[in-house]
């Protein structure tokens, strides 16, 4: 089983998407001899223009160990305030992002403690437009300045969250924007898989992560905190961080913030730090890892369902771990996935990856339990017939095939699978799970220890004779297998030429045009012969007026077959 891991990379706020385009910082009209073109490249020329005179003004101010006007960041503001990710590559090479980080340190120094204003913002939301450029861009502003600027915005974030008590209400609100636009900036760089090695070594680096889900006012900011651990936790090295700090998994597991995009990150970590099979039962034994994990799946959002379901299939993939999630709290991880799935079958993630567990649940020791279960066939059944999700109805007949395999007589689950099997049968008529029926039926009769009740049981044989009247060849294929398993057993001779439903399967087998029936015909006939090997079952056969007349249509219909009919 596939593990999975979730890297968020769509930003929630605003619309820019931080994705990786690959353009580094090309524009479609460059190329262009057009007019639009010319004009495309003039506008540009000014831009980069006007971004290299904003980066000499910052770094004379810095050098002159003063902080720009508020007009003048204002009017950095203006020129990367858009939502052009090939402009913000345009900042990244004009070296802005590296002035403005020096500008920062200088603005550190200077007792901000104290003096709190909205130069801090302004610079921090700066740096936080200009990092929605491409990945290849944000990795090279990672490699030119991130860790100064990473060790530099853990102290933005202390010094925010350290004063916001003594502050007023603008200045608080000041403090909480400041504190998101940091944070987010974490998310980006976390993003960068060459940039998580630094970032991990950076110590304070998860601590003010940490800080931001605890005390941060802003709740755009606690959902970015998360999203960056989940950005983290897409690498090895990332999870085991993630694993060894000593509170980053407790204040996940005990959120109290409802907002559903909260819960939706904190679904992603979990998900990703379950792809590691070293890290799986070190977090089964955390103890409100399991209970978040159904929280999540129970009351989340559709993404946060997903991702738990998601995290779920990967631990249900260890076999060691399985019978420790099944045993869980009376089985509630088990009926938990099954009314997720009954409850939002139309969401496909949800639907596979819960159907994907369930099918990992079901083992050798566990299958007479798992029969037993209250509707964990129906909802195999209802996935592969309902769910319209190829993916789901595989992993789905897979599960049933594995209880039809394990369950024998006379295991006290064998009534209940077989009980089962008629229901769905005469419940649902479609070709394709005609076609799954019949390999289900085909299992049980393949075991000796099976082949005589499921002559004697009532209605069982009448349903898998039932399967040779199918649409489908494949299914009457496997009805004729059946039968010829079931007639090896001399017990169930006498049963099966006077069992009315047999007769008709054989007629209607045998009067059946076609050369895709010509081999179940072949077999039937096969199995004729063999019942006919007793005195008293061949008057019953020769008197059956139907049966006697389809044989003989069916030997002059070609001389080919002529020897089949005639040894039966």
């Amino acid at each position: 089983e596939a593990s999975e891991v979730t890297c968020q990379t769509t930003l929630k706020s605003f619309s820019t998407e931080y994705t990786d385009d690959n353009k580094q910082g090309s524009y479609e009209c460059r190329n262009d001899t057009s007019v639009a073109s010319v004009a495309c490249g003039k506008k540009r020329k000014e831009r980069l223009l006007k971004l290299k005179i904003l980066v000499e003004g910052i770094n004379d101010a810095v050098g002159e160990n003063r902080c720009p006007c508020k007009g003048t960041l204002t009017r950095i503001l203006d020129t990367i305030d858009h939502d052009e990710t090939e402009y913000h590559d345009d900042e990244v090479d004009s070296g802005l992002a590296v002035a403005l980080c020096h500008l920062l340190a200088l603005v550190l120094k200077k007792d901000s403690r104290k003096h709190l204003d909205k130069k801090l913002e302004m610079i921090c939301t700066s740096l936080e437009l200009i990092h929605r450029c491409s990945n290849i861009q944000c990795e090279e502003s990672f490699e030119n300045i991130g860790n100064e600027l990473v060790d530099l915005l853990t102290d933005v974030i202390d010094v925010c969250l350290s004063v916001s008590k003594e502050l007023s209400k603008e200045q608080r609100q000041t403090s909480g924007k400041t504190t998101g636009k940091a944070i987010r900036i974490f998310g980006y760089f976390a993003a960068v898989k060459n940039a998580h090695t630094h970032l991990l070594e950076n110590t304070k680096l998860l601590d003010g992560i940490v800080k931001v889900i605890l005390f941060s006012r802003e709740s755009d900011a606690r959902v970015d905190a998360v999203w960056t651990i989940s950005n983290l936790a897409f690498t090895n090295a990332g999870r085991d961080a993630i694993l060894a700090h000593p509170d980053l998994l407790r204040v996940l597991f005990n959120f109290k913030d409802k907002k559903p995009q909260f819960r939706t990150e904190v679904a992603a970590v979990l998900l990703n730090l379950t792809v590691s099979s070293s890290n799986q039962e070190r977090l089964i034994d955390c103890r409100p890892f399991l209970p978040t994990l159904v929280r999540l799946m129970s009351t989340g959002s559709d993404e946060a369902r997903s991702r738990a379901a998601g995290a779920f299939r990967n631990l249900s993939a260890n076999g060691l771990l399985v019978p420790k999630l099944i045993a869980f709290a009376d089985g509630i991880i088990l009926d938990t996935l099954i009314n997720g799935i009954s409850s939002h079958m139309d969401d496909k993630k949800t639907c596979c990856r819960a159907t994907a567990t369930l099918k990992n649940f079901v083992r050798e020791s566990n299958a007479e339990a798992m029969a037993n279960h209250t509707g964990l066939l129906a909802i195999f059944t209802a996935v592969i017939t309902e769910s319209h999700h190829p993916e789901a109805a595989t992993s789905a007949a897979i599960a049933l095939k594995k209880i039809t395999w394990e369950i024998n007589h006379p295991s006290k689950a064998h009534k209940t699978m077989l009980n089962f099997l008629v229901m769905t049968n005469k419940m649902i008529d479609e070709d394709d799970y005609n076609v799954l029926l019949s390999e289900l039926f085909l299992i049980q009769a393949s075991k000796e220890e099976n082949q005589i009740v499921l002559v004697h049981r009532p209605g069982v044989f009448d349903s898998m004779a039932s399967l040779t009247f199918s649409n489908n060849v494949q299914a009457r294929s496997n009805g004729v297998k059946i039968l010829r398993l079931l007639a090896t057993k001399e017990e169930n001779h006498s049963r099966l030429v006077q069992n009315k439903a047999f007769l008709l399967a054989a007629n209607n087998i045998i009067r059946r045009k076609g050369a895709e029936n010509q081999e179940s015909q072949a077999q039937l006939l096969q199995v004729l012969s063999v019942l006919s090997t007793r005195e008293e079952n061949k008057e019953l056969l020769a008197n059956n007026k139907m049966l006697f007349e389809a044989m003989s249509d069916y030997e002059r219909s070609d001389q080919k077959y002529y020897e089949h009919a005639f040894l039966s």
